[in-house]
Formats: C-alpha cells, structure tokens, sequence
C-alpha cells in the first residue's frame, strides 16, 4: 500500500508519498515513489502506487519526458500529454497493470489562467483535476 497526499499551499503545492516497498513474498525495502521535472512548459511532480513497480517506474519515466516535448503550454497541453502517453504506455503493455499516479503540474499563467493543478491519473486513460 502507498500512502500519497497533495495538497495545495499559499503560493504553490506539495506532493508526498511513503517510502515502503514490498516484494511478491512480503520482504520489504525502501524506494523513492516521488519524481520530479523542471522543463520550458512547467514543473511537474508524480507520486506513484502500483504493484509493479518497475511498470509504474516506466510509465513516470515517458510522462516525465514527453513534459520536456510539450507544444501548448498549458493545462490542456498537460492534460492531452498525460492522457497520450497513459494510453500508448497501456496499450504497449503485455499485461494489465494497476497503476495510480499523484501529478502536481504548475504551467506559467497566460491569458489570466490558472497555472496550478492536481490530478489523480490512471491508465489507460483516466485523469482528475
């Protein structure tokens, strides 16, 4: 089990996630479920759960650079790019994998829109403002 939370703050946001893993036959070990990107379109962070972890490692990996290749910068620019990627990674996928993501997204304001958000996403093609 994950234990993830975000939650917007006076001037920005904060994503946290335990740090417990556990394998197939109940050992435990320790990792980074939080990653994060600071590219032209905006900074990103992602808190993971799954119960393959090497999938969700691999889906964080694509998202975190398809935001470096965004076009439209904005919200909806995230919003298309998550889903995109989401969907290509599931349908490339020789299983079915239960992935849950935590995305914090800050896009420069432009035309007075907010630039702030926070989604819940899942593939294949799920995602939550």
């Amino acid at each position: 089990m994950t234990i993830a939370l975000g939650r917007f703050c006076t001037g920005g946001l904060i994503i946290a996630a335990d740090t417990r893993m556990t394998w197939d036959d109940g050992s435990t070990y320790d990792a980074i479920k939080v990653k994060s990107k600071v590219t032209d379109s905006g900074v990103f962070v992602i808190a993971y759960s799954s119960l393959d972890a090497d999938a969700a490692e691999t889906l964080v990996s694509q998202l975190l650079l398809n935001f470096s290749r965004i076009t439209n910068k904005s919200l909806t620019g995230v919003e298309d790019t998550v889903r995109k990627t989401m969907v290509k990674w599931y349908s490339d996928s020789k299983e079915s994998h239960s992935v849950q993501l935590l995305l914090g997204v800050f896009v420069p304001p432009a035309s007075g829109n907010d630039g702030l958000a926070l989604y819940l996403c899942a593939p294949p093609n799920t995602i939550t403002r």
